[in-house]
């Protein structure tokens, strides 16, 4: 849905595994936006249409990609930054003082160079294996 400048895409979550899933989102997020293009080209701002092709691509790309080949661009290191940003915004949304905040994204930094995806995932599937036995 393109609505004032802003794009709004609402698509339904199917149950299946992560990556069944993720390629539905990204199946979905491609028609949709597709759609809009086709709808609103003659009106769309220039940038706009420019942020929605490539939005296409990156769900292309991302929507056929192995879980593997995901997990070796995030360890990369190319959304580091963007990881960060967003975790950031979250502390500081949710008022948590600014010492934490740097104390988290600098665990962050070191967790980025020293540790895979795949580990982290891991040791996470083992710590929620934990809590959910207590």
């Amino acid at each position: 849905i393109y609505e004032n400048g802003r794009n709004w895409l609402k698509i339904e979550r199917r149950a299946g595994s992560v990556r069944e899933t993720m390629n539905h989102i990204a199946e979905e997020r491609i028609k949709a936006y597709r759609q809009m293009l086709d709808a609103c080209q003659d009106h769309m701002p220039e940038q706009e249409k420019i942020h929605i092709e490539n939005t296409i691509e990156a769900n292309t790309i991302m929507g056929n990609a192995s879980d593997e080949l995901i997990a070796a661009m995030f360890d990369t290191g190319f959304f580091n930054e963007f990881c960060k940003a967003y975790t950031e915004k979250a502390c500081l949304d949710i008022r948590i003082p600014k010492e934490q905040i740097k104390e988290i994204l600098d665990e962050m930094d070191w967790l980025f160079g020293a540790i895979s995806i795949r580990t982290i995932q891991e040791q996470l599937e083992g710590y929620r294996n934990i809590k959910d036995k207590e």
